[in-house]
């Protein structure tokens, strides 16, 4: 499960940076995702909230990686013993 939340996370994060980038100097009648024009009769609402989902699970992934990264420290210590 590790190495699915660090390659979620990266994925994830490599298509936020991309999606503000790319649109860095366009407008909500102008926007671009992947090549693909986003149609004007979305709201700018809309927009901000498919781009806070993205965050939100780009968010799980990394607060999960680290947490297992956490787990597995404890699990190392308990063979010790």
């Amino acid at each position: 499960m590790k190495l699915f939340y660090l390659a979620m996370s990266g994925l994830l994060t490599v298509v936020i940076l991309i999606l503000a980038f790319e649109n860095i100097t366009s407008s909500c009648s102008d926007l671009y995702l992947f090549f693909w024009a986003v149609p004007e009769n979305i709201g700018t609402t809309m927009l901000i909230f498919m781009a806070e989902v993205l965050g939100v699970l780009t968010g799980v992934c990394y607060t999960n990686f680290i947490h297992s990264m956490g787990e597995a420290a404890d699990e190392e210590e308990d063979q010790n013993y």
